[in-house]
């Protein structure tokens, strides 16, 4: 006597085999068992990231015609700033060009990599600075030229009228030097190179007063301006150590003057000293007058 089947039974099932699973399931529908496929990348995620790379290269395009970048890095750094927007503008074509299919993680990843320094550029530098001296830069590099005058050794840093071969400033027969604000550089380098050469002579110079209390004494200043070695980040004072005579010190009027970053122009007698860093010696100049003076605006870079 044979066996009952079940009641019940598979539609179409064959007697002795086991039950095949429906493959009519659509691969994406949730109601599967197993793990749900990942759904390929929409196909337009790229053109943000084209847009990003675009922004970036049109800033870094004005920095360069404008001449604007001259406010974040010195000339010399300028070819970096070229390649840079040769990169942007390959990794554009590229994309443009091949339109490849990238997840949105990956996109916005990108996409802040770019954004964040092209936002940095569209910002005025003005709302960036603080109360430092590098606001004082601007995009005004003056280059501190390396040249032998005729009366010093080879390869003393200094700028010279290569006309008349003299030293712009200098008056020999005087013992005066009136330092401009272009050649402020030059004369800084070589009255450091060879402070007792001109030991003696009635410096006029215009600067902006850096006090240091940790090398220099309270009634010594530097009469300074800006340095930029490679970028804004390393813009630093540069310049010659002052001190006030005791007449001058003892004046309410020249307290007023001299608060950090102000403007001054001074006169004095320029005479040595030992480092108290370094101990050699070094030039140091001893005011003797001293008057406000308007902003300059320029650093300088080697």
């Amino acid at each position: 006597m044979s066996a009952a089947l079940p009641s019940e039974t598979f539609s179409g099932a064959v007697p002795g085999t086991l039950p095949v699973a429906s493959t009519d399931a659509s691969p994406h529908d949730d109601s599967n068992d197993g793990d749900v496929p990942v759904a390929p990348a929409p196909s337009d995620v790229w053109k943000f990231e084209l847009a990003a790379v675009t922004l970036f290269f049109g800033g870094l395009l004005y920095l360069l015609i404008s001449g604007q970048y001259l406010r974040f890095v010195t000339p010399r750094m300028g070819w970096c700033l070229y390649v840079l927007l040769l990169f942007f503008a390959l990794w554009g074509l590229d994309l443009a060009v091949r339109k490849p299919r990238i997840s949105v993680k990956g996109a916005v990843s990108k996409c802040l990599v770019v954004l964040i320094p092209a936002l940095l550029i569209m910002v005025p530098h003005s709302a960036m600075t603080g109360s430092s001296f590098d606001k004082f830069g601007g995009n005004t590099p003056l280059q501190i030229h390396f040249v032998s005058d005729s009366g010093s050794a080879a390869g003393t840093p200094v700028t010279v009228d290569t006309k008349s071969n003299k030293i712009p400033g200098l008056n020999a027969h005087a013992k005066t030097i009136t330092i401009s604000n272009a050649n402020f550089g030059a004369w800084y380098d070589l009255l450091q190179a060879q402070p007792t050469r001109f030991a003696g002579y009635t410096i006029t110079i215009t600067g902006f007063v850096h006090r240091i209390p940790t090398m220099l004494a309270a009634n010594q200043f530097m009469v300074a301006r800006p340095l930029m070695t490679c970028c804004i980040e390393d813009i630093s004072a540069f310049g010659l150590t002052t001190e006030l005579s005791p007449a001058l010190a003892a004046k309410a009027s020249t307290t007023k003057q001299l608060t950090e970053n102000s403007w001054v122009r001074l006169s004095g007698k320029l005479t040595t000293t030992k480092s108290r860093v370094t101990k050699d010696t070094v030039a140091e100049l001893k005011i003797s007058h001293i008057s406000t003076s308007p902003q300059v605006t320029g650093y300088f870079y080697r």
